[in-house]
């Protein structure tokens, strides 16, 4: 015959198993959700793309590297639909925000080169996340070294 301080143990384990397995199935759960969440968050449903707008990069020999039709939805803003596309490196800087330094494998180094933006042909003076796309908006980046 059991003790009652053998019960009492082994109920206390039980317990603790029990805990344990709560706690596990709530921690998958959770990362199921978060997961399925992201994969939400970063599709982008072409169907119900409202324009498209053409981007253009040019190394630093002045070749076009990169010339690809991009679609968007309303309100979106450059950077946006580029990070969506290509892989990005960033820095913030003061006035513009995020500065892009990198797109895929065509890298600047910020502090002697840089990718200047241009809208439509025109250079901007803004950060490609103050630029709204719009239909048919042609951006650049032209590798610019400076002085």
């Amino acid at each position: 015959m059991e003790s009652q301080d053998t019960k009492k143990n082994n109920l206390k384990r039980i317990i603790i198993d029990c805990l344990i397995t709560i706690i596990c199935v709530g921690c998958m759960i959770g990362v199921f959700a978060y997961v399925k969440n992201r994969n939400k968050s970063n599709s982008f449903d072409e169907e119900n793309a409202n324009g498209s707008i053409v981007f253009k990069l040019y190394d630093e020999n002045e070749i076009l590297v990169i010339d690809d039709e991009l679609k968007f939805t309303e309100g979106e803003n450059i950077y946006n639909i580029l990070d969506r596309n290509y892989t990005l490196k960033t820095v913030e800087s003061v006035g513009i925000g995020k500065a892009i330094t990198e797109v895929n494998e065509y890298k600047t180094s910020w502090n002697d080169d840089y990718f200047a933006l241009y809208v439509d042909g025109v250079y901007s003076n803004y950060g490609v996340e103050s630029v709204k796309a719009e239909d048919n908006m042609e951006i650049k980046f032209v590798w610019t070294k400076l002085n």
